[in-house]
């Protein structure tokens, strides 16, 4: 007598059609996930974005896709949503410098430095590029050192501008100027900091915030507070913009309104 498969046990022959059908499945996901990787590293965020949300809802990441999502959201301004994909792939025991740095601007935010700076060394340990060029123009807080000679990877960050975006050499001219001025912040020039940092933020608007992180608590002094003044009104932040002027020209900081008057324009 032969025996009968248990009730509501798949048979034999519909085991196997789930295997086969379950490899093309696989298959398709992971390449799903290449091409959401390649229009992020193409620069086309949205897409990218709204690509891995669809398949985190699915629960469909693997490890290196959790690190894009936690970049793209990062890239497009949503660094609490970056910061829990960064910690999953962490939490997945990925070693990838881009989670760390995520995870340290995160934790940074919200006022835990010393956590964030424990994040940044290892970030920093498993680095194979510049600062700049893994932030590429993103927003830095004070917890990363300076890079001490950016100059002479200038051409690497540049590269992966253009990459992004082959029809804009003004990004990449500006790509160069704002690791020049980082360099020369570094070096105590500021003379020649504010110089390439202003034509970074003419060249390509989109490096204002980064200038005003990179310039930081120095921003007291006239040549760098003149260059935070041009970021911050490109920014939309008027009135911060001219307190910023005020301090350019030794001016004790006042309350400024948006609008003009008279006074403002004498």
């Amino acid at each position: 007598m032969s025996e009968q498969p248990a009730a509501g046990a798949p048979t034999t022959t519909e085991s196997s059609s789930a295997r086969a059908a379950s490899g093309p499945v696989l298959q398709g996901n992971a390449l799903a996930l290449r091409l959401a990787r390649l229009h992020l590293r193409m620069g086309s965020l949205a897409l990218a974005r709204a690509e891995l949300e669809s398949y985190a809802g699915a629960g469909t990441l693997d490890e290196a896709s959790l690190v894009d999502l936690a970049e793209v959201r990062w890239r497009t301004g949503d660094l609490a949503g970056a910061a829990e994909a960064a910690q999953a792939a962490l939490a997945r025991g990925v070693d990838e410098p881009l989670a760390y740095v995520i995870a340290a601007e995160a934790i940074a935010a919200v006022g835990r430095p010393a956590e964030a700076r424990r994040l940044a060394t290892k970030a920093l340990d498993g680095m194979d590029v510049t600062l700049d060029t893994l932030f590429a123009g993103m927003p830095r807080s004070l917890i990363w050192p300076g890079d001490p000679e950016p100059e002479s990877h200038v051409l690497t960050l540049t590269s992966r501008i253009r990459d992004e975006d082959d029809r804009s050499p003004a990004s990449a001219a500006a790509a160069e100027a704002f690791a020049g001025g980082r360099g020369a912040l570094a070096a105590g020039d500021i003379p020649t900091a504010a110089l390439r940092l202003s034509v970074a933020i003419r060249l390509e608007p989109k490096f204002a915030q980064g200038v005003i992180t990179a310039i930081g608590e120095r921003s007291s002094v006239p040549l760098l507070a003149l260059v935070c003044g041009d970021a911050l009104r490109l920014l939309g932040r008027e009135g911060e913009a001219l307190e910023a002027y005020d301090r350019a020209r030794g001016k004790p900081p006042a309350a400024h309104a948006i609008t003009w008057s008279e006074d403002d324009e004498a």
